[in-house]
């Protein structure tokens, strides 16, 4: 899962699995006191410690989301600025809208503009882009919608259907627009939209953020149709595996071998179809990042919609760049023997505890009427475990029953 990430396994170091921890609660306690990774320091005591510009910026980000629209690219570098975000995502979508999916250019003039003055700020900035969805607004009102135009490059069920959707559908998608799932096995669209990726890199952003790359099986009444059967995603998995989508598949039942070959065959497709992306907008910006939306976890939804969660994962380390582990010595009692290290392990614990104050006094006070809306590690007794990096920090909170949660 994470074998891209250089020198830091965090499957190896059981980040994820600390309820299986075998060990008495004095050795926890001195785990979670001192799991030093300690490259930390050098975003402290380092001459270019302190310019986030000298990092991955993706490790170190705290993001905002703004629109973005012609000439509002100096107010929303000017906000972020203000609200201390470093990461500003912006919603400009080029692929997944008809219009800009035709004729990008304006779209790619803001994109320009916001990469700009956010560098001109010392920020740093991604932009969102759908992943085979795509929006034709207004389309009872236009001839010329990406349906109308191309009803061939569209996702399928079995029977025919192609994935077009109207306003309601989902919240996203207002009345008289029309909205479709596109095959990336379409030829000719895919052709364009690698295009339109190799586009925004060119405008100089520092990513891009791809969302929910799925087959069509998530909407009411396209949940079990294990989609697509079009022509052009048909003819594929008939080249790869001498198979015919249509007919020779049990759907469905996960003990027909045929039926398991068109399951890896259709999350291997998107696995493909990111790594491409990344591949794309590196060839003309290679700092840019690629941040896949990964969604969602490892339940029966992941092996539907066709997201690889492991595979992709491993992608986006690896488009986002590794990491390296610096290991520094301890003493006995498991504490580090650098009086440097020990400053920032104590700077990384105040600042962990000074935020669990401040959400709790949140939570009870100013804002106790919304107390719902608060994440679990706030409302309940929990564990804090931390792993500090060279670029950043990993925080995971274990939500315990009050009298097994570990003193501070």
């Amino acid at each position: 899962m994470f074998s891209n990430f250089r020198g830091l396994s965090i499957r190896k170091l059981d980040l994820f699995l600390p309820k299986e921890f075998k060990l008495r609660r004095d050795e926890m306690k001195r785990i979670l006191l001192t799991t030093v990774l300690l490259a930390l320091a050098a975003l402290r005591t380092g001459s270019s410690a302190d310019d986030p510009r000298k990092h991955n910026w993706t490790h170190i980000v705290r993001i905002g989301a703004w629109g973005l629209q012609p000439g509002n690219a100096e107010r929303i570098v000017r906000e972020a600025e203000d609200s201390h975000v470093f990461g500003i995502e912006v919603d400009n979508d080029i692929p997944g809208r008809y219009e800009s999916f035709l004729d990008p250019a304006e779209k790619l003039k803001a994109i320009h503009d916001l990469a700009v003055a956010a560098h001109r700020h010392g920020n740093r900035a991604f932009v969102y882009i759908a992943g085979t969805e795509c929006i034709t607004a207004n389309a009872d009102k236009t001839p010329h919608t990406m349906a109308k135009d191309h009803p061939d490059w569209l996702q399928q069920k079995i029977t025919g259907e192609p994935a077009v959707f109207g306003g309601g559908t989902a919240f996203w998608i207002r009345k008289g627009d029309e909205d479709v799932w596109i095959s990336p096995y379409a030829t000719e669209w895919r052709k364009i939209y690698m295009e339109r990726v190799r586009q925004i890199a060119a405008t100089g952003i520092d990513g891009i953020y791809v969302d929910i790359p799925y087959w069509m099986t998530h909407f009411e009444g396209w949940e079990d149709t294990w989609a697509s059967f079009d022509e052009y995603t048909v003819a594929a998995f008939m080249k790869q595996t001498g198979l015919d989508a249509t007919k020779d598949l049990k759907l469905g039942l996960f003990s027909d071998p045929n039926f398991r070959k068109w399951i890896e065959f259709r999350i291997e497709t998107f696995t493909d179809f990111m790594a491409e992306i990344d591949q794309t907008a590196k060839s003309v910006n290679p700092e840019i990042k690629t941040i896949p939306e990964i969604y969602p976890g490892i339940e029966k939804e992941a092996v539907r919609v066709g997201a690889d969660v492991y595979g992709q994962q491993a992608l986006a380390l690896r488009f986002a760049g590794g990491g390296q582990t610096i290991m520094h010595p301890l003493d006995d009692a498991g504490l580090p023997t650098s009086v440097a290290d020990r400053e920032v392990l104590d700077r990384v614990s105040d600042g962990i505890k000074a935020y669990l104050n401040a959400m709790w006094a949140l939570y009870t006070g100013r804002y106790a009427q919304h107390g719902e809306a608060f994440p679990e590690h706030v409302r309940a007794p929990c564990t804090v475990f931390t792993v500090l990096c060279s670029d950043g920090l990993i925080v995971r909170y274990d939500c315990v029953p009050a009298d097994e949660r570990l003193p501070v």
